[in-house]
């Protein structure tokens, strides 16, 4: 999977140890920068090297990033020191780039608001996904079939409030910010697009999340900027274990399996996502599609695991029992009352089955649903 990263600049990710193994490994394949002009991203401003280390980075026995087997772009764009409308034109040539050199993903941990020259400034109103140039360009990529992941923005407690563009583009994953526990950090940008779309998509790690510092050691951090890299190399890890699904079929999926998916909101917006869940999503022939059953239960014929799906959130005490055609119990499973539920997975045992037919009986609420499964 390639990933191009469009940031502020990389200083240190070509000389610090926890980026070693990219270079030698050949899976940094190129740098370019659209500020300055040049392939030098690595002379001053180290952002973007935090967001490559979520990703990229490794310290044996002690970190590793999300996708450290994915190889990269480095595309500079943004110019830390001062704002202007312009960085959303380099983020433009650098989306086109990244396009003609065969990216899968574009990451980018930015946002656009308000600039130093108070005319170029956006508008709340505008979050639309077809009034700023950023947006209209994320989108245009996105139908090119890259996938791409931004950040929401860090606002939400500022009196700006909202996501920033390009988090407002449709056809794109914008990311906001969760702490360990997986409440919403307060300074994630709020949704919706203000024509009404759920934004941000998703929620990931963004408060205490860990990064290598400029000295190389492991720092954490808070922002939106540090959610969406998380969130981009457990995509790139998804998408190489299902390559022959289109960046929609991947995003869709990534979607899909967020816990708030039933019931998604302006803060979380689908929640936080289950990887594991969309790879199940997108191996199954149909996908995740609302039956109109209280319970879905998925994939059938199953192997290793089962997921069982409410299609409205399910806050009961849940009792699961596995049977054989004759009745014979072959697991019984018990998961405590959870505010909120919408999926269970289950795995223990399943791979010892001998194949054939089987029987889930689920018991919630004062319901029972059977279903029938083949291995």
């Amino acid at each position: 999977i390639q990933i191009a990263i469009l940031d502020d600049g990389f200083a240190g990710a070509d000389v610090l140890q926890p980026f070693g193994n990219l270079w030698a490994e050949g899976r940094i394949l190129g740098t370019r920068d659209f500020v300055d002009g040049g392939t030098d991203v690595f002379d001053r401003y180290r952002h973007g090297s935090k967001v490559l280390s979520i990703i990229g980075a490794e310290i044996p026995g002690l970190f590793r990033g999300t996708a450290t087997g994915a190889s990269f772009w480095l595309l500079r764009t943004e110019d830390s020191g001062s704002e202007y409308v312009a960085e959303e034109d380099n983020w433009i040539a650098a989306a086109e780039f990244a396009d003609s050199a065969g990216v899968d993903i574009i990451n980018t941990s930015l946002g656009y608001t308000v600039f130093d020259e108070p005319s170029q400034d956006h508008r709340n109103g505008e979050m639309n996904g077809r009034s700023t140039r950023i947006s209209v360009a994320a989108g245009i990529a996105a139908s090119r079939g890259m996938l791409v992941i931004v950040s929401a923005g860090n606002e939400g407690d500022d009196p700006w409030h909202y996501i920033s563009a390009p988090a407002d583009a449709d056809s794109i994953l914008s990311v906001g910010a969760s702490d360990a526990s997986g409440r919403a950090a307060p300074f994630s940008g709020r949704g919706p697009s203000s024509d009404g779309r759920i934004k941000p998509d998703l929620t990931a790690m963004g408060v205490g999340t860990c990064y290598i510092g400029d000295n190389g050691a492991v720092w954490q951090g808070n922002g939106t900027s540090l959610s969406a890299p998380v969130v981009t190399g457990l995509a790139a890890c998804l998408w190489q274990a299902r390559k022959p699904a289109s960046a929609m079929q991947v995003r869709t999926a990534i979607i899909r399996s967020s816990d708030r998916f039933l019931f998604p909101d302006t803060l979380n917006g689908y929640g936080i996502p289950d990887f594991n869940l969309a790879l199940v999503l997108i191996q199954s022939e149909e996908g995740y599609v609302i039956s109109g059953e209280e319970v879905d239960v998925f994939p059938n014929p199953f192997l290793d695991e089962l997921y069982i799906l409410f299609t409205s959130p399910c806050n009961s005490d849940v009792a699961v029992n596995l049977c054989d055609l004759s009745g014979r119990s072959i697991g019984q499973y018990f998961y405590p009352a959870l505010e909120g539920r919408t999926s269970i997975r289950i795995d223990n045992h399943l791979q010892q089955l001998q194949k054939g037919m089987y029987m889930l009986k689920i018991q919630y609420d004062n319901l029972a649903t059977v279903h029938k499964l083949i291995r």
